[in-house]
């Protein structure tokens, strides 16, 4: 392994070496073929086994450099929003317009680790969605939210995250979240 990886950055993205090379990875990766083997990842995305171990410690760690990356990202976008104070509705689109932004990242996560991140995203900000929503310490009732959010976000994701689809999905996102309010509310 090489002692020089320090996973994927917004910096290290930048370069123009190590994007082209990283694209040769992620198409390898993203294929529909398995690579059970660094040497046959590297053969195949047409780099040496020592650069690709320089982008990635292992095949596997791929989707977690990225959702690492993902989540770094979007702690500091939310530490940026929070400072305004922005209601749930405006996190939440604001949510839409991240993935949008780091569209190519989510296509890996999305493709490799099902959508998992969303769950992430959300749960960084639990508190103000349960609050608003009326959740009230029902983790149950939030787990299902994540899953249902998760799914709304797969489903654009099979759409190529389509800026055409984004008022839908909003509009999705708002319902849903009221509806689970409405209802809690009926039985509070």
């Amino acid at each position: 392994m090489s002692k020089c990886f320090v996973g994927i950055s917004e910096k290290r993205l930048n370069n123009r070496r190590f994007k082209k090379t990283e694209e040769a990875i992620l198409r390898v990766y993203l294929s529909d073929e398995e690579c059970v083997s660094m040497g046959k990842m590297a053969k195949r995305a047409g780099i040496s086994r020592s650069t690709l171990y320089h982008h990635h410690r292992t095949i596997n760690s791929i989707t977690i450099d990225y959702k690492k990356y993902v989540m770094r990202k979007y702690g500091r976008f939310l530490k940026r929003e929070m400072r305004a104070r922005i209601g749930v509705k405006s996190l939440l689109l604001q949510m839409i317009l991240f993935v949008l932004h780091n569209k190519k990242a989510f296509e890996i996560l999305f493709k490799r680790d099902k959508g998992d991140v969303i769950r992430e995203m959300l749960g960084k900000k639990k508190e103000i969605i349960m609050r608003y929503a009326c959740i009230r310490k029902n983790n149950k009732v939030f787990m299902i939210y994540c899953s249902e959010m998760t799914e709304l976000f797969r489903e654009w994701s099979l759409d190529g995250f389509s800026e055409t689809e984004i008022e839908e999905l909003f509009e999705n996102i708002v319902y849903l979240t009221d509806t689970i309010k409405q209802r809690l509310a009926k039985i509070n």
